[in-house]
């Protein structure tokens, strides 16, 4: 079976996980799902890429210092196929730990599956990083998938866009945080 066959059938876009429960193991199977479809997510999109190679050169990402990533006489950068076993090998020991942390509700900035939480929410900016660099490639370097569709009315939606503008807001106080029980 091929990796784009596994994951064509990815789960409904999901919300963060919340950090109370009245159950440790339903809570624990919530966040070992949370945790699948986040990294079948972006497994997935990176079934888009037509070549190897492609995805090798996506690794520096958007931000960083060109001048220096490039540099290959510092770096003894792996293969395509041994990233992929290194995620492999990463992804059984996250969804074992997980399965065998220690767990009490509601979940906090104590708790290993805060750390967990952190880190599932951190992977969720992968798939936006590098979708965003995808559509800068040349068409001929991206397959269609079927998690994937190609938007056929794009160009049409990119002529009706309106014009961005300013909009006058009245000063007063702000309130920071947050008032549900999410990680953040």
């Amino acid at each position: 079976m091929t990796t784009a066959q596994q994951h064509h059938d990815l789960p409904a876009p999901t919300r963060t996980v919340r950090l109370s429960g009245s159950s440790v193991a339903e809570k624990r199977a919530e966040l070992l799902a949370y945790f699948t479809q986040t990294w079948e997510l972006y497994e997935s999109l990176l079934d888009c890429l037509v070549d190897d190679c492609i995805e090798a050169m996506m690794a520096i990402g958007m931000d960083e210092m060109s001048w220096d990533d490039l540099d290959d006489s510092h770096y003894a950068w792996p293969s395509v196929e041994e990233v992929r076993d290194y995620r492999g090998k990463v992804k059984s020991l996250v969804t074992h730990f997980i399965q065998a942390m220690p767990l009490t509700l509601p979940i906090d900035w104590e708790s290993p599956a805060w750390v967990i939480i952190m880190g599932i929410e951190h992977e969720r900016i992968h798939p936006e990083t590098s979708s965003m660099l995808m559509r800068q490639l040349p068409i001929e370097w991206v397959k269609p998938q079927p998690q994937w569709p190609v938007y056929s009315q794009a160009r049409h939606a990119r002529d009706s866009v309106p014009a961005n503008s300013l909009i006058a807001m009245p000063g007063g106080g702000v309130t920071q945080g947050k008032s549900d029980d999410t990680y953040g």
